[in-house]
């Protein structure tokens, strides 16, 4: 196991743990929630000089401790970016599962503002074409951190969010500005 993957799962497992015995002490029942987003997403990658937007969409669950804390994990597909230089097309079709924490800080019962550090498991499928004819494919993948922050506002026990996330994948950085509605159990 490499020692990304170490340091997120002894984070989320100390973050879940303290959470959960002050949620309990606090009173705070924990629930399920369950979201849905579409974003603009914006891929970067070095090694075949891409810079392409598209649409991604996402579908995610977790557990909201209390109204300070939650944990989500889910899975993001963010299409195929292309860029066409000097008519060759690069492309990348990128795919993640994701798991991260999420800290808010309520300004009223309606609105607050969010921040999130997870980690992210994706796959980039990327290649260069001219005249249609591939000329170099290559599949990359790896986990790496994610980061995001955005504003919730809560509507009859739903949440609608809008969240700017970045995450610094291996040769490519990824940019991602998503609306989302989070469905809570409670």
């Amino acid at each position: 196991m490499n020692i990304m993957k170490t340091l997120t799962a002894s984070v989320v497992g100390l973050a879940l743990l303290s959470t959960s015995m002050a949620s309990m002490a606090a009173g705070w029942d924990p629930a399920p929630r369950l979201g849905l987003g579409v974003g603009r997403v914006t891929i970067e990658a070095d090694e075949v000089d891409l810079k392409g937007s598209t649409t991604a969409w996402e579908i995610f669950g977790g557990i909201e401790f209390n109204r300070y804390f939650a944990l989500e994990a889910g899975y993001m597909d963010g299409g195929k970016a292309k860029d066409n230089v000097l008519g060759a097309v690069i492309e990348a079709d990128t795919s993640a599962f994701t798991v991260s924490a999420i800290g808010s800080i309520p300004f009223n019962e309606v609105l607050a503002l969010y921040g999130r550090a997870g980690a992210m498991r994706w796959k980039s499928d990327q290649s260069l074409r001219v005249a249609g004819e591939t000329l170099f494919k290559e599949d990359v993948d790896g986990t790496d951190a994610y980061f995001g922050a955005g504003l919730a506002m809560s509507l009859d026990g739903a949440l609608v969010r809008v969240e700017y996330r970045v995450a610094d994948l291996d040769d490519s950085d990824l940019e991602l500005i998503t609306a989302s509605v989070v469905w809570r159990f409670r």
